[in-house]
């Protein structure tokens, strides 16, 4: 038999659901045995070598995850305009989520990094009162409650 081809498996909604229930009844009565962990870390640790004996395979998650990360950035962004709000920048690279009234580095905290930052905003559903587009120079100047250039100048 050659273990190196894979059968995928294909599940309805239903039977996803049962498996995810079933293996989130099974952490909750493990989570706290020691076995449990040691298990855990030991197929993590064999996962994870697997994976760096193909470099291939390597490379291809490294680019699912920027691709996975870059997607959900791309989606704040469209659903608050698309725009840089202060001067209007369109090009994505340039763009960024702005916390209105401050407290992106405490949400940062919180969340554990700019990913997971994405992943909150999109679970909360995008609100517009606390969060905005800028781009990146609009984003610095306005730092420290300061006023952006853009909106100084045509004062």
């Amino acid at each position: 038999m050659n273990r190196d081809v894979k059968i995928e498996k294909v599940y309805t909604p239903e039977q996803k659901e049962r498996r995810r229930l079933a293996v989130n009844r099974y952490y909750q009565r493990h989570k706290d045995d020691p076995t449990y962990k040691e298990a855990a870390r030991r197929r993590a640790l064999r996962k994870y070598r697997r994976i760096r004996k193909d470099p291939k395979a390597t490379r291809r998650i490294l680019d699912n995850t920027k691709n996975w990360a870059k997607r959900r950035k791309l989606a704040i962004i469209a659903a608050y305009g698309g725009k840089c709000t202060c001067c209007g920048e369109k090009e994505e690279v340039f763009l960024t989520i702005e916390h209105v009234g401050g407290g992106g580095k405490k949400h940062r905290e919180e969340c554990g990094n700019s990913t997971r930052v994405y992943i909150d905003i999109l679970k909360r559903g995008c609100p517009k009162d606390k969060y905005t587009v800028l781009c990146m120079n609009c984003n610095f100047a306005t730092r420290f409650n300061k006023p952006c250039p853009h909106k100084t100048r045509n004062l």
